[in-house]
């Protein structure tokens, strides 16, 4: 008796001749626990109080150097309008500059870096009710759907 594997393999092909987009999620698992977040934070970043502030001033690392990448290799940059599915056409705005770049030999070129804020689960901190004057506050966590910068190249 045949199985279903073999009756495909016999049956179904898929060519991909061009990728259209491609979506990188990092998961961490070790990272998806208040504790683990925590450790990485301070042993591995050096934050001596763990909160989600640090996460803001790491962000802000990523994205300068994002821009200084896209100036030093004269890509441009663009803020794509707020909020999921609503707005800017993104693939309708890089289409032109995709067709420039493939017509000057240009392929696999970043041609464009797009800026849009989505919504998205985001670790979140505040201080524990009772410490917000001491020193060194302990933290409460959770995730909170928050609207954060998501990079298009």
């Amino acid at each position: 008796m045949t199985d279903y594997a073999t009756l495909l393999r016999d049956h179904i092909t898929l060519t991909c001749r061009s990728i259209d987009r491609i979506f990188l999620q990092a998961y961490v698992p070790k990272l998806q626990s208040v504790g683990q977040v925590c450790r990485f934070l301070h042993r591995q970043r050096g934050f001596s109080i763990p909160s989600s502030a640090a996460f803001g001033q790491i962000c802000e690392a990523y994205v300068a150097e994002i821009h200084r990448w896209a100036r030093a290799n004269g890509v441009p940059i663009r803020y794509f309008a707020k909020g999921d599915n609503k707005g800017d056409n993104k693939e309708k705005i890089a289409e032109p500059l995709l067709r420039a770049a493939a017509e000057e030999g240009g392929e696999g070129a970043v041609v464009l870096v797009g800026i849009a804020q989505e919504k998205a689960s985001a670790w979140r901190s505040w201080k524990k009710k009772g410490q917000e004057h001491a020193s060194h506050p302990h933290m409460e966590w959770g995730r909170q759907m928050a609207f954060v910068n998501h990079f298009y190249f």
